[in-house]
């Protein structure tokens, strides 16, 4: 018996998901990554949207997605990823700093993400054929980054 309460004890303190701590914040564990090979004509950074390189058809390469709507593979990570370089790129989770560009149409509140053709995002609720990266957890006109959650 003192076995399984010990069992049970273990299991329940490595659970994966999302939990409210002590202070009552929630904490978001539940994120996935993969890494990836920059090959855009510059860095890349934190928060960009990007597609696989279809010139390269390596299956790791990315660049900014070559039209808008494309499917994107993933949002960068690193601060700067420079050309060439292995970078950290997130496909599923809470984002932070999710860039936003409302030239191409302002975030709506639990509206859908889509990737720009620059990696940044906007939303549009005019062409329900584009993929969506994710959903906008707040609302935005202006430009600058926005949070998000992404599944990709």
């Amino acid at each position: 018996m003192k076995f399984l309460l010990g069992f049970i004890f273990v299991a329940s303190a490595f659970a994966q998901g999302n939990y409210i701590d002590a202070t009552g914040t929630v904490v978001t564990r539940q994120k996935e990554y993969i890494t990836v090979v920059n090959s855009a004509s510059g860095a890349l950074t934190v928060g960009e949207a990007v597609c696989l390189d279809l010139t390269a058809d390596d299956g790791i390469s990315v660049d900014f997605c070559a039209s808008s709507g494309f499917k994107p593979l993933c949002v960068i990570t690193d601060t700067s990823c420079a050309v060439g370089k292995r970078c950290l790129c997130q496909t599923k989770g809470f984002f932070e700093n999710l860039v936003l560009d409302v030239t191409q149409g302002n975030a709506v509140a639990g509206g859908a993400a889509f990737a720009h053709t620059d990696g940044s995002t906007y939303g549009d609720t005019t062409d329900e054929n584009k993929h969506p990266i994710g959903v906008f957890l707040d609302a935005a006109s202006a430009s600058g980054t926005i949070q998000a959650y992404i599944q990709l």
